[in-house]
């Protein structure tokens, strides 16, 4: 019958290292998995959102949300790579949704994910 060496300072080590590796491989792996919501297609979810919300309240903003919603769509499916210019930015710039500040942000938000100009 033999017995164990007692462990050492090195071998201590060594276990708790692969033990860390093997928790941290099991972690990765785990988040891995877990699929984070894009930035473009959070920034157009939320577009969407505040157009529907104040559509009822505008007819501008209704008219937008008709012209944007094929561009949000592509956006939230992740189809969307860059584009040249956003529809209705006109309204935005000239101050017709002033009354919507939120709405003003979100879509400055969109326009300058999807054009890369701030």
């Amino acid at each position: 019958m033999t017995h164990a060496d007692p462990p050492t300072e090195r071998s201590v080590r060594i276990s708790r290292t692969t033990l860390f590796g093997r928790w941290f491989t099991a972690l990765w792996l785990l988040f891995a998995r877990i699929r984070l919501p894009k930035p473009l297609a959070f920034r157009a979810r939320r577009l969407r959102e505040l157009l529907g919300e104040y559509a009822a309240k505008s007819r501008k903003v209704e008219e937008c949300q008709e012209q944007l919603e094929p561009i949000l769509r592509k956006a939230e499916r992740g189809g969307l790579k860059r584009l040249a210019g956003v529809p209705c930015s006109r309204n935005f710039v000239e101050g017709d949704f002033a009354d919507f500040p939120d709405l003003e942000d979100a879509y400055a938000d969109f326009y300058v994910a999807v054009t890369g100009i701030e």
